[in-house]
């Protein structure tokens, strides 16, 4: 999400990623993301289907007159995802601001909870023991404690621990058989607790990671010699393990060794999250650690530069750090720096890389993975260690889900004809904002079409196709068989970093502060005189009477659309998405004209006329049938309008009581559908209009710039252009992917100071 803290009439923008992580890249096999809001008490508010394409999607959320202050909770899931007893969504909490709100401070008394989390899950007497530390508050935040004393009940020292500022630590002991033992805590306010600690296992066996330089580590095995007896003569595995994929080491105990170490070259490891469990010969796991395992992985970084000030924009260069593979898709947020808009404690490393496999809530997982290489390596493991065993459980691996849900491509349309057909007659569906023309047999006047990317709101038209090659419209009923249903949020859980105590709203007046700009105007009445069907096309100027050919029944069977004309005459039409750009519908001339090596001066489009009125882009002749043209005219010279001429003029004359645009697309002879339910319009981001850039209000919570999509190519740098709005420190926010499904997070603080 571009931030998590929104003022009343902004939008929220989103950018999707679904990840295979099996196998480490991003997944193709699906198109259809399902997002969810959710308001504070758990009530859906809002649901939108977001077309997903080679494994990356995005949109947006108006913060309209429904959303009251407070919080609200997005929700993003495929349907694939329905499968599995864990739940894997994306949940993203964010709040809508209210003016003058004050954040109440935490109240100074403090409660403390400590726990002793033993490595794997096992503390057994008279084995070495790896014990973790975790210590949070009342609020179930971590305590950085200024030091933990452990004592026998005699009270002597036998190891002593610390904690990182999220209330994480560890120490090594050996407990001995009939003995207590006790901590002594020191906490940042001075207080002290003593607690107990928990009392071993007489039998048992302990598991202790340790690394050994940068490409190796060791496994630790730890028992004590009354569990030998039982151990001896079983077979035992160490199953390393993730995502369905395994690996195996044969363990066999010893009468004379309690302690067993296994060097294990951290190329033989998956790259990311490995889950160590320990296996007996009948099936049972006994213990289980997990792992990450960085050896190999790739954490590329992006590089952002301020280059020049354009009227009122300011022009960036952003290029991949070192030498990484190409950046496939990458998603930038600019805010102010200093920003309290964006609290996002979960970022795509985590939540691919971590999320998935922990039982428990991590308090901010971001954390772990932001700078990975600056000693968050030793973080994460502490992290891990304390986690016990991982999220799945072993009897769910044991027998996969039955699958229930499939992966989604689309939606499926069925459809009846409820009228009198014969054998031979097909159902044509013409051109949508997404596909071309579909002809359908009928199976007891009824049919199918699979896969469809349809848009909400967007007009389907159907004809019958006669066995006698003519059109009629048809009486028919639609059903699309995706149908979004209302989900539920089980799961509460903070997915935001807590406001400072300092952050003060009081004084920050949000009211009308972003404003729509839109003005009603009166209504304009048209009069006119109804023309007989003989006349002449009035849009056709007299000097062009006899230049302009007529669109016969020839033409319209031999071009099905205007475009094929167009193309029929030399020119080079793509129809479609364009790569880079939001037009689809190009035009060009297909031999060069200047040798100036500009490919918009070297291959020109040419102007064209709909009823005498210039088209500023082409997207209005898309898939617009030939049959709802009169006539149309190429002037290849060009004449009259100079060096904008280059690429020629075409004029095209629609037929009569149409306009330049509202009918033009429309089939004749066809029924119309309204699509509802259907994909959310992924929409070009637009500026806020706010009422002040210099008002705190802007610098604590406004947006200055998304940008839903950019690709980077090796020693290459894109430009990105943003309006100015004065600020002079800005924070680029980013996430992505590159070529080989490495995973891009970071921030970037840029400052135009003096520039």
């Amino acid at each position: 999400m571009n931030k998590t803290d929104f003022i009343p009439g902004e939008d929220v923008w989103f950018k999707a990623y679904v990840y295979d992580r099996k196998n480490q890249i991003p997944f193709e096999e699906t198109t259809n993301l399902n997002i969810a809001i959710f308001d504070s008490v758990g009530d859906q508010i809002n649901k939108q289907l977001i077309y997903v394409n080679n494994g990356y999607g995005s949109g947006s959320i108006e913060i309209d007159s429904s959303f009251r202050p407070g919080k609200y909770y997005l929700k993003a899931f495929t349907n694939w995802m329905k499968n599995f007893k864990e739940d894997d969504s994306f949940i993203q909490e964010f709040e809508v601001l209210k003016s003058n709100i004050q954040v109440v401070p935490r109240e100074e008394k403090v409660a403390y909870d400590v726990q002793f989390l033993p490595e794997g899950g096992n503390l057994i007497e008279g084995a070495i023991n790896t014990i973790g530390v975790k210590v949070i508050n009342q609020d179930g935040l971590g305590v950085d404690i200024e030091k933990g004393t452990v004592r026998d009940e005699q009270g002597k020292k036998v190891a002593e621990f610390y904690t990182t500022k999220y209330g994480l630590g560890k120490f090594l002991y050996q407990p001995r058989k009939g003995v207590d033992y006790y901590a002594e805590i020191l906490f940042e306010n001075g207080t002290k607790e003593t607690m107990n600690l928990p009392k071993p296992l007489p039998e048992g066996i302990t598991i202790a990671l340790e690394p050994k330089g940068e490409e190796k580590m060791v496994v630790f095995l730890a028992t004590n010699k009354v569990s030998l007896d039982k151990l001896l003569n079983r077979k035992f595995m160490l199953l390393i393990h993730r995502d369905g994929i395994l690996k195996k080491i044969d363990v066999k105990f010893h009468r004379a060794d309690t302690t067993y170490a296994f060097v294990i070259d951290k190329r033989f490891l998956f790259d990311g999250m490995n889950i160590f469990t320990l296996m007996d010969d009948r099936g049972t796991p006994l213990l289980e650690r997990l792992y990450f395992n960085s050896y190999k992985k790739s954490f590329p970084q992006i590089d952002i530069k301020y280059i020049k000030k354009e009227f009122d924009s300011l022009v960036f260069e952003i290029g991949a750090i070192e030498k990484y593979e190409t950046v496939k898709n990458l998603s930038l947020s600019v805010l102010p720096s200093g920003t309290n808009a964006y609290r996002q404690n979960q970022n795509i490393h985590s939540t691919f890389n971590l999320k998935p496999y922990v039982r428990g809530y991590i308090e901010n997982p971001a954390f772990y993975f932001n700078d990975f290489k600056n000693n968050k390596e030793d973080d994460l493991d502490l992290l891990l260690l304390t986690q016990g065993w991982s999220r799945y459980e072993w009897k769910n691996l044991n027998s996969p889900p039955s699958e229930r849900y499939e992966f989604e491509r689309g939606i499926d349309l069925r459809g009846k004809i409820n009228m009198k057909v014969d054998l031979e007659d097909r159902v044509i569906l013409f051109p949508t904002k997404n596909h071309l023309s579909i002809m359908e047999s009928l199976d007891q006047n009824k049919f199918e079409i699979p896969n469809l990317i349809l848009i909400n709101d967007e007009t389907l038209n159907f004809s019958l196709l006669k066995n006698n090659k003519k059109l009629i419209k048809p009486k028919i009923y639609i059903e699309l068989q995706k149908k979004l249903a209302k989900d539920n949020l089980e799961v509460f859980y903070p997915t935001v970093v807590p406001t400072e105590k300092k952050v003060n709203r009081k004084h920050l007046n949000f009211d009308n502060f972003v404003y729509k700009g839109a003005v009603e105007l009166d209504a304009v009445k048209l009069v006119g005189n109804k023309r007989s069907k003989a006349d002449s096309n009035i849009n056709v100027n007299s000097y062009l009477k006899d230049k302009v050919t007529d669109v016969t029944e020839e033409i319209e069977f031999n071009y099905q659309y205007i475009t094929d004309i167009i193309k029929s005459r030399g020119y080079d039409v793509r129809v479609g998405l364009i790569e880079g750009s939001f037009d689809r519908v190009s035009i060009r001339v297909k031999y060069i004209q200047s040798l100036l090596g500009n490919a918009e001066l070297s291959y020109p489009e040419p102007i064209i006329y709909i009823n005498d009125q210039r088209l500023v882009d082409f997207d209005v002749l898309y898939n617009a049938p030939t049959s709802n043209f009169e006539g149309f005219y190429f002037q290849k010279s060009g004449g009259g309008e100079g060096a904008r001429g280059a690429g020629g003029v075409i004029r095209l004359y629609s037929k009569r009581g149409m306009s330049k645009s509202d009918n033009i697309n429309r089939p004749a002879q066809s029924a119309k559908y309204q699509v509802k339910n259907g994909f959310e319009l992924s929409k070009k981001f637009y500026k806020p209009k706010y009422r002040s850039y210099e008002h705190p209000a802007f610098k604590r919570y406004g947006t200055v710039h998304w940008e839903r999509e950019i690709k980077i190519k090796p020693k290459e740098k894109v430009k990105l252009r943003i309006f100015n709005t004065g600020v002079k420190n800005l924070t680029f926010y980013f996430q992505g992917m590159g070529e080989n499904g490495s995973l891009i997070s970071g921030k970037q603080e840029v400052s135009l100071k003096g520039l």
